[in-house]
């Protein structure tokens, strides 16, 4: 079943065609997948929906002044992935969906991000994938405690002439976290990394050891101002607009 919703909306300059792009939607039951994709393709909000109907939906959008034809699929498996090849072999890009309101959600997301891992290395094709908290507006109901997400947190920084070391070893001594001096990572047992100005380069073996990848936060809108001081030049050239760019880091093949 396909339903089609909206025009193209306006954007400027010469009107190429359409890229065509496949989203899926991804989480189990009650996450909220429905009411999201309606909401997003409609601005209406739907308060009731059938959650054993899957459906496709299309819409014409413009990002970027470019127009897309975006298909998005809302897929209503019961509580954990099955016959996933229908949307792992269609879709270019994943939303995995858990309800703000339910730990049990946000648990079963996980099934998802490692179904996706997996397929990623069978097929050697990396898809966009991102996890998103659905129901904001229940925030007073979660059970998803912000210190029962993160079980373990630690600090790697680059060494500093200064004996108390770069503002963040201080805060992360302050905050009675663990902290290390490059090349020291600790146990080196994660599941996720987060690099921000670190300047070095990270090692294959060392990208690999972190099963859900790692996130490089560069303080830039990219291609603009690549390098080590993106804030520095943003500033000396009297930049009104900028922003921050999150790349995944990945081994050089």
């Amino acid at each position: 079943m396909s339903s089609v919703f909206g025009k193209a909306r306006a954007g400027s300059g010469p009107q190429s065609a359409p890229l065509e792009v496949n989203l899926a939607i991804l989480g189990r039951r009650g996450a909220g997948k429905s009411a999201l994709t309606v909401k997003f393709l409609t601005r209406r909000f739907i308060s009731e929906y059938d959650p054993n109907l899957e459906d496709t939906y299309s819409s014409e959008e413009t990002v970027d002044h470019q127009p897309v034809h975006l298909r998005v699929m809302d897929t209503a498996d019961p509580d954990t992935p099955r016959n996933c090849e229908r949307y792992l072999n269609w879709a270019h890009a994943f939303l995995v969906v858990y309800s703000m309101d339910s730990r049990q959600s946000f648990e079963d997301s996980s099934s998802y991000l490692e179904l996706l891992a997996l397929h990623a290395k069978e097929t050697q094709r990396s898809s966009p994938a991102l996890l998103l908290g659905n129901k904001l507006d229940m925030a007073q109901y979660r059970e998803n405690k912000e210190e029962e997400l993160i079980e373990n947190l630690e600090v790697v920084t680059v060494p500093s002439p200064s004996p108390k070391g770069l503002p963040v070893k201080q805060y992360a001594v302050q905050s009675q976290l663990p902290v290390y001096e490059w090349p020291d990572v600790g146990s080196g047992e994660y599941d996720v990394g987060v690099v921000a100005s670190f300047g070095r380069l990270l090692s294959e073996a060392l990208i690999l050891k972190f099963p859900y990848g790692m996130l490089n936060v560069h303080p830039s809108c990219l291609p603009r101002w690549r390098g080590p001081a993106p804030i520095i030049h943003t500033v000396l050239h009297g930049d009104t607009i900028t922003g921050v760019t999150i790349m995944q880091i990945r081994p050089k093949r």
